[in-house]
């Protein structure tokens, strides 16, 4: 499959980092699809059109051995998935533990936080379910726009749009019910 990839890059140094990604995070990719999908051959197809949006979107490709880089193929194996799942009408269920031993699939690197320089929302951004995450990681650390995401997740654009405004509107709650009970301690410590 790789030299489908490679055909549809067109620079010598492109081909070479697309080698070493698919080398790098083609098992990986795998591995995510299966937890979700439970089936080799749809796990086998995730992985295949993840690649091939890649490949399309190879400018977006940073340095192959970074968490953004895996971060960023993550989300799009596991849109993918939680996509195939939905026209199939199952649900979808993903494991809170990672292959690795760690709680969650996605990796945040400490300086996409950084981007988030107001605590509480981070720690609002952190308690989200993934995909709402994720879909806000994509749009303001990414620069994905809703074109962009609708293609990645394989959703239309007006899914994404829901999304984002479920994701938003979710950290939102979270901020007042959060700020509601400090407010409601230090009214009773008072």
């Amino acid at each position: 499959m790789l030299y489908i990839y490679l055909a549809m890059l067109e620079s010598p140094e492109d081909k070479e980092k697309m080698t070493d990604l698919y080398r790098t995070y083609r098992d990986y990719m795998y591995k995510v699809a299966q937890d979700i999908l439970r089936n080799e051959a749809d796990a086998e197809d995730v992985v295949h059109k993840a690649f091939l949006y890649v490949a399309n979107n190879f400018f977006k490709i940073g340095e192959v051995s970074s968490h953004q880089t895996r971060n960023y193929l993550v989300i799009i194996v596991k849109g993918f998935a939680r996509n195939l799942c939905t026209k199939r009408g199952r649900v979808v269920e993903v494991p809170l533990e990672n292959l690795d031993g760690t709680e969650e699939t996605l990796v945040v690197d400490d300086s996409i936080l950084q981007l988030i320089e107001f605590e509480p929302v981070r720690q609002a951004v952190e308690k989200l379910p993934a995909a709402y995450r994720e879909a806000l990681y994509m749009m303001h650390y990414d620069g994905f726009s809703v074109k962009e995401m609708s293609k990645a997740l394989d959703l239309s654009e007006n899914a994404v749009k829901k999304r984002l405004q479920r994701a938003r509107q979710a950290a939102l709650k979270i901020l007042l019910t959060e700020e509601g009970e400090t407010i409601h301690a230090e009214e009773n410590a008072v």
